[in-house]
């Protein structure tokens, strides 16, 4: 944000120095924007569960968070679900929470354990659960090399900017005459700028649709949700004033 900001104070209508300083430091500052709400969406749409998901696991931990309630809880349990769904999200993360962090090593002993937990994780009965295992394990794969991949392409991105600008910089200073006959100077990258804010434009809504997607999902970043309405605000606002 800090340098997308500082590339107003250069004028790209007075020299060639002032127009590539602005064309750099505005795209860089807007990739790396996008990069850092990439990271925080994709995480959460690779990681992320909806409801629908933790039912298709079919824990025992989850079974008795959601069955074996007693009267009273499930009563509490249908009065929140009567109010927000949120709310219904939330009792069932709070019930999951807390029976994974009343378990230790002794219960991991314990028969009933092994009938339960472990059976989801080393020996699952349903081929459902299996599948959902091993995405779950080529996800966390994914979102670890996606960080290499997009920091390195953030990289080459900003070596590209820096050819552009040498290479430019080489050509003869050119100028043009606007319709009150006053003469102001002409970026020779200016042609580069507008196609870099056309793919912009394009990557923010790629940003959008996954937030949009993610939105229901829980096991995320809190902050996810919050990038979403930044998102929208960014279509608005953002790189749509720039073309």
């Amino acid at each position: 944000m800090f340098l997308y900001f500082l590339s107003f104070n250069f004028n790209i209508y007075s020299n060639y120095k002032n127009c590539a300083i602005n064309f750099v430091l505005k795209h860089s500052g807007i990739l790396l924007i996008y990069i850092i709400f990439l990271i925080y969406l994709y995480t959460g749409y690779q990681l992320g569960f909806n409801i629908k998901e933790l039912d298709r696991l079919n824990l025992t931990i989850f079974q008795s968070s959601k069955i074996e309630e007693s009267p009273k809880s499930v009563n509490e349990l249908s009065s929140k679900k009567s109010n927000s769904n949120s709310t219904l999200k939330e009792s069932v993360i709070l019930n999951l929470e807390q029976e994974l962090n009343n378990m230790n090593i002794d219960n991991i002993m314990n028969q009933e354990l092994v009938n339960g937990v472990t059976k989801f994780f080393v020996q699952p009965k349903k081929n459902n659960e299996i599948n959902i295992l091993n995405k779950l394990n080529k996800s966390i794969s994914f979102v670890h090399s996606l960080y290499t991949e997009i920091f390195l392409l953030y990289i080459v991105l900003n070596g590209v900017f820096t050819f552009i600008v040498i290479y430019y910089s080489k050509k003869e200073d050119s100028y043009g005459q606007e319709f009150n006959g006053k003469w102001r100077y002409k970026c020779p990258i200016y042609n580069f700028d507008v196609v870099m804010d056309i793919i912009e434009i394009l990557l923010v809504f790629y940003l959008l649709v996954i937030s949009l997607t993610v939105y229901n999902y829980i096991y995320i970043f809190k902050c996810i949700k919050y990038i979403g309405y930044s998102t929208i605000v960014w279509v608005i606002l953002g790189p749509l004033a720039n073309v």
